[in-house]
């Protein structure tokens, strides 16, 4: 893979700042709140201990992970990533449903994050969809013909 130059699109901008401020979000979030991931990690790994040292390396990594997305897309146009991001953000937003009979049960008692997530996620699903994104996506790589010349 080569660093793809010239200007990004409107479309791949908003996108990368859509998805990097859910990234945002979620580690202030989670650096605020520190005994809800633990809580969320116990539940899907209950194998290990959690403490709040744990949790906030977790909460970190889950950061981490968000940024290598959106340098596959915006710098890479990796179509790869294009798939990768579309699955795993329909799957979250399958989720809304839940998210709002969840927000109901608590009487509106939620956090900026819970309702933010899912509307950034859609914005940068729909940045993704958009034709500006799709010539970015299918530009040729002119060094990949190069060396068959």
């Amino acid at each position: 893979m080569k660093w793809r130059k010239g200007p990004r699109p409107w479309t791949i901008r908003l996108f990368a700042i859509a998805f990097l401020t859910v990234a945002f979000v979620n580690l202030i979030e989670g650096l605020s709140n520190w005994y809800l991931p633990m809580l969320r990690y116990a539940q899907w790994m209950p194998w290990i201990e959690w403490d709040a040292d744990r949790a906030i390396v977790g909460v970190f990594s889950e950061f981490t992970i968000a940024l290598i997305p959106v340098a596959w897309i915006f710098g890479f146009a990796s179509r790869i990533a294009l798939w990768l991001v579309t699955v795993f953000t329909l799957v979250k937003l399958l989720d809304v449903p839940n998210m709002i009979m969840a927000f109901q049960s608590v009487g509106g008692a939620a956090s900026l994050a819970y309702f933010l997530d899912p509307v950034l996620l859609a914005i940068a699903l729909i940045c993704l969809v958009l034709p500006p994104s799709r010539r970015w996506f299918a530009k040729p790589d002119k060094t990949a013909a190069a060396v068959f010349e």
